[in-house]
């Protein structure tokens, strides 16, 4: 891992940036293209592999485009969460204020399973086909 981030930050990415989750990711799915193509050479030591590992380019760029696209989906994931995260203080409270009909009240616009179970309530077919299964 030494080696790999030393050429990484080489390359102009930030040790922060390397997730090492994602590094043995990408790493495993290598080795798995390595075995399952016999025209690639075999490796006969450790030396071998990392230097073929490191001298790889389009390795290193699948793990920024990668770290790239995590951090997106982290971003968006963040955004949900606070959302989701303040609908459910507002239920609790009100819950514990007013009664359990309003922790329902409170967070039915965010709870993606309470909308559902609504839209199945309020379409009298899926509903009902449901009740005779």
């Amino acid at each position: 891992m030494k080696e790999f981030t030393a050429y990484a930050q080489k390359e102009g990415v930030e040790h922060n940036d390397i997730k090492k989750e994602w590094v043995n990711q990408m790493v495993g799915m290598y080795l798995l293209e390595q075995v399952k193509d016999t025209t690639k050479p075999n490796y006969t030591s450790y030396q071998t592999y990392a230097k073929e590992l490191l001298n790889n380019p389009e390795l290193l760029k699948t793990i920024v485009e990668k770290a790239e696209n995590e951090d997106k989906k982290m971003e968006e994931m963040m955004k949900k969460s606070d959302i989701y995260i303040e609908a459910t203080l507002k239920a609790m409270i009100a819950r514990n204020l007013y009664g359990i009909n309003y922790y329902y009240q409170s967070i039915k616009d965010t709870d993606e399973g309470l909308q559902k179970a609504i839209s199945i309530i309020k379409n009298d077919k899926v509903y009902n086909g449901l009740l005779k299964k």
